[in-house]
């Protein structure tokens, strides 16, 4: 098949969080199966085209209105996002009359796919469900401005319009299925595909030597990710379990929880915790591998 995926993020210019992962993850993974795959992505400084192995990536920008006064709006209305699904539905289309695409994933975050579903579709439209913003809102017990309500709206209308809906879990399909009012049937739960890395005998080896088992947590270090629990939760662990160590991975902001977890346990518990900050993707392999 011809399958067009859209994500902002995409590794390595961009690909910093989750959907670029699973982004990346699930297009090497189709193509390694013959498939032939289209990715468009966020660039950072100018447009451009270009082959990951097998993968066909379009790098892309918002397109510029010479409005004067226009980007005040932004305070009250997302209009970089609006204006970014516009140039995505228009590299959409160019990708469908060039390659004769046959369907399109899209992620609800953001709302990239909004101006292509919003328009006359010739394809069929798949979203896939992370987490929305009014979720993200609600853990963060964050008020709504006028710009976050509008944003709300137009990735329910994605998904509501789309011709597809999938998530990861009956707990999220439940959650987005309330919210939006919709039969759970509707939305198809297909867990994230991920490429397990090959064991290896030596470390296998190694890791026997070492007395302490090692427990991994890997994403961006924020309250929504369960990074707060984790850490309230570690002392209490290591009060029962001695020969534990956890090793923790991600984008950790102004080391704000590496700070507090200092701040509020002291540095003994520094010995069996260890904060590594963003890792590169070679490096989290030979985590996975130990832990």
């Amino acid at each position: 098949m011809n399958i067009c995926l859209v994500s902002r993020e995409y590794p390595p210019e961009t690909g910093c969080g989750g959907i670029g992962t699973y982004t990346y993850n699930l297009a090497h993974g189709l193509s390694e199966l013959e498939h032939n795959i289209h990715v468009i992505a966020f660039a950072p400084d100018e447009e451009k085209e270009y082959k990951d192995k097998k993968v066909f990536v379009h790098r892309i920008k918002n397109k510029n209105l010479n409005i004067r006064g226009l980007w005040r709006l932004e305070k009250y209305f997302p209009l970089e996002m609006f204006l970014y699904s516009i140039r995505v539905a228009q590299k959409i289309k160019e990708i469908i009359d060039k390659y004769g695409i046959e369907i399109v994933e899209v992620p609800n975050w953001y709302a990239e796919g909004f101006w292509f579903v919003l328009k006359k579709k010739r394809i069929p439209l798949a979203t896939r469900l992370s987490t929305p913003l009014f979720e993200v809102l609600k853990i963060n017990r964050k008020a709504k401005s006028l710009k976050d309500s509008l944003m709300c709206f137009l990735e329910k209308s994605l998904v509501l319009r789309s011709d597809l809906i999938i998530t990861h879990s009956y707990c999220h399909r439940n959650l987005m299925a309330r919210e939006y009012g919709i039969n759970p049937k509707r939305i198809e739960i297909i867990p994230h595909g991920i490429k397990l890395p090959e064991i290896d005998i030596n470390m296998k080896n190694e890791s026997k030597r070492d007395k302490n088992k090692k427990i991994l947590f890997v994403s961006r270090l924020e309250k929504r990710k369960g990074i707060s629990t984790l850490l309230e939760a570690i002392p209490k662990v290591l009060s029962k379990m001695h020969d534990l160590k956890f090793i923790i991975a991600g984008k950790d902001s102004g080391n704000r929880y590496e700070n507090w977890f200092k701040n509020r346990y002291g540095e003994e518990y520094f010995t069996n915790v260890k904060f590594l900050g963003y890792v590169n993707n070679n490096e989290l392999e030979r985590l996975y591998k130990e832990c």
